[in-house]
This record gives C-alpha cells, structure tokens and sequence, in this order.
C-alpha cells in the first residue's frame, strides 16, 4: 500500500514538473531583408538626452523627449526642420512632468502622453493652421489606491489600466468603464514561484496598444516572451511565443541579468495587422539592429536587419512603405527613416 502512494506521489511531481517546463525555442522569420537608414534629424538638433518616444503622420515627426522645458517636439518627417514645441514641462494644466510613453489615440485623433510622475494622460492635436499643439483632454488616476503604471484610452467609455485601481485588485491589466472594473487579466507573463521576479520581469516589459485600441502586445526585456491579447469586453490572450528563457537573478530585492541571460525586447509597437519589434535576442544588451515583425498568433513573418541600432520605433513604424525610428549612436539620437523592399 505505502509502495503504492510513493508511485502515486512520484507520478504527481512529474506531471507538475512537466506543466512547468516551457520549450523556448528562437523565433523563425519567412523572409529576412537588410535596411539602410538616413537620418532626417541628428543629435545636435534634437537637443535631448533621452528619448520616450515617437509618432509619424503624413506630415509629421512628434518626438517625445524633454527639451528646452518641453516634452513634445513636431519636426517635418521629410526633411527635420522643427515646426514647433508643445506640452510645457509642470504641473500646471496640459503640463507634464515625465513623459513616460506615447501613443496615437484613435477615440481622440490625437496624441496621447502617460505622466508616470503625475499618473495623468494628456491628449493633444497638431493644428496645422497655427503650427501648434492644442490640448484636447486630460485625466487623472491620483484618486485611487493602487498603483496605476498606464493608461491606455481605448474607446469613449473605456480605459486599459495597467495595475491596478484599488488594493482590491489584483489583475495585470484592467478594463475601467470611468466608474467600474468591467474586466481583468492576472496571469503572470512567466510562472515561477517567486512573486517579485516575476512582477519586475512584467513591469520591465515593452507594451504597445494597437492605433484602434483592440489589441495589446508585451515583450519582455529579460529573456524573449511575447503576449498578444485581443481586447473587447474582456482581456484574452491570442498569441504566445516563449523564445528566450528570462534567466536573472534577485539581489536585495532588484533584478540582475547573469553571465548567461538573453535579452529580448528592446521595443515593440503595435499596429493594427502585425507587431513591430526590436529583438536583441543575444547575451548583448545594447544590439539594437534587428527590427522583426510577428502576426497576432506570435508567429514570426519578416526580419530585418538595420545598418544602425535602433533605439525606438514609431508608435506606427511604417508610413508609405517608409520605417521611421529613432537610432543611437554613442550619446546622440537620431531621427532616421528605412525604406521597406516591397513585397
């Protein structure tokens, strides 16, 4: 009898065992190209120290970036002549403090800024008539307990909140109605048992929102995982692809990369059909030179290999065929863009 328990506990432990085992295997592409970059505007004119990020429309190039107390700089995306400075470093109204991520905001038509410090998102339109950016709507998440770390405006009524509202909640990303949690999503990006490693392996996570706020992408940092998600009345997963194993260590309550640990995510960006990404996938954190596109089921579809490191791409990378993204090279960051071999 006591034989038999050991054989049934034994049997249990491997089957635990083998639900928590991921086969990581590299993504595979169908077709690799190679990209040459021009610049449109150099380092010195951008006049930054660091860049959060950066949208293109058919006129336009809006670099998130502090500079001259401003966070938004609009530069022709022909040519980099500066057309104005808009959204005022403060605390005022429209102002912000840190510029943490930008977006294209379809509900709006508009572009939309977090303040990571002042936990508010800003939305502003380009006027061309004056050259200047008009603030469109503001809103704050200081009235709540938990800990918002995005926002994403999907829809009239409807907010993606990355965190959490309330210290009720315990999901990654909620959906708020402006008055109530409708929907949430808590699975862990990855499935050890250490709570706080897999918090600060999500929290260093790239994220991108599609322009028509339907779809969501994640890429981790630390090893390669990538999560797509459709959004609607409810947060579900779509796509998954475990490509590189997130081998870090915890020391004093922070996250270290080891001798050994694969990067992966340098950036992602979603767009309506596909997901844009920078994948260093190599022991080296500062290879930037690879830009990758995955379908909505994690697939992997086109490489590309860039003659420059880029540092960020465009909320919307490709415009007319054309890629524009932000490059760096020692110190200096670049406004560059790629023209895409047609298919």
């Amino acid at each position: 009898m006591w034989k038999r328990i050991q054989l049934i506990i034994l049997i249990g432990c491997l089957i635990a065992s083998c639900a928590k085992h991921k086969d990581y295997e590299e993504p595979v592409f169908k077709t690799s190209y190679s990209l040459e970059s021009e610049i449109i505007a150099s380092g010195d004119s951008l006049m930054t120290r660091y860049v959060y990020g950066l949208y293109v429309d058919n006129q336009y190039a809006y670099i998130l970036a502090l500079s001259e107390d401003y966070w938004l700089q609009v530069r022709d995306k022909e040519t980099g002549a500066l057309i104005c400075r808009g959204v005022h470093s403060g605390q005022g109204p429209g102002e912000v403090i840190f510029g943490y991520q930008l977006r294209y905001n379809a509900v709006d038509d508009a572009l939309e800024i977090f303040d990571k410090h002042q936990y508010k998102v800003v939305s502003y339109k380009m006027n061309t008539a004056s050259k200047s950016l008009d603030l469109i709507r503001e809103n704050y998440f200081t009235d709540y307990d938990g800990v918002v770390r995005n926002a994403y405006h999907l829809s009239e009524n409807q907010w993606l909140v990355e965190g959490q509202l309330s210290t009720k909640e315990s999901g990654r990303y909620l959906l708020w109605d402006g008055k109530d949690v409708t929907a949430e999503y808590s699975q862990h990006i990855t499935e050890t048992d250490d709570y706080l490693k897999d918090m600060l392996i999500e929290v260093t996570s790239k994220v991108s929102i599609s322009p028509k706020g339907d779809r969501l992408a994640i890429g981790t940092v630390y090893g390669g995982i990538l999560e797509l998600f459709s959004i609607g009345s409810d947060i579900k997963r779509v796509g998954r692809g475990i490509f590189y194993e997130p081998k870090v260590d915890l020391v004093d309550g922070n996250m270290r990369p080891r001798d050994d640990t694969v990067f992966g995510f340098a950036d992602i960006e979603a767009t309506n059909d596909e997901v844009y990404a920078v994948l260093m996938g190599t022991t080296d954190p500062n290879k930037y030179d690879v830009i990758c596109t995955f379908g909505w089921n994690a697939q992997g579809k086109i490489r590309y290999q860039a003659d420059c490191q880029v540092f960020k791409l465009a909320n919307i990378p490709v415009v007319d065929g054309i890629l524009y993204a932000i490059s760096i090279s020692e110190d200096d960051f670049n406004l560059v863009k790629m023209k895409l071999p047609s298919s």
